[in-house]
């Protein structure tokens, strides 16, 4: 039967702490696909590369101690590789290591201070389905 997930039960994470106030997460995963030419052939094929994946996040900033935002800045000033977990409910989320590549704030006259991170992964992302 096919699963839906929604946003009421989304969730972003380092390690086993939940990262506070996120709103929207999003986790690109890519391969490198390498053209292969040889003489006398008018197309080329390909073959299949590297992969990589890379994740960001937004959401109302809140760097009081426990929120684990002021944890993801602390890992970009000192360059910590951290596992996140990108979670679709409660026991499907995918996981892997990654360093914080960006963390960006804005905050409006007309709203509240929002944060965003760029992740960039190191390593394969699993996906967990749980039970």
């Amino acid at each position: 039967m096919p699963e839906i997930y929604n946003g009421l039960v989304g969730n972003i994470k380092n390690g086993t702490a939940a990262i506070a106030h996120m709103a929207k997460w999003n986790l690109d995963l890519s391969r490198d696909i390498t053209d292969v030419v040889s003489f006398g052939s008018s197309y080329k094929e390909k073959e299949p590369g590297v992969k990589d994946w890379k994740a960001d996040a937004d959401g109302t900033a809140d760097f009081a101690t426990g929120s684990g935002q002021g944890d993801l800045l602390t890992a970009f000033e000192a360059g910590t590789k951290l596992t996140f977990g990108f979670y679709l409910n409660a026991t499907k989320y995918f996981e892997g290591d990654g360093y914080i590549e960006s963390l960006s704030i804005t905050h409006d006259a007309n709203g509240v201070a929002e944060v965003s991170i760029s992740v960039a992964g190191t390593g394969g992302v699993t996906l967990e389905l749980g039970v």
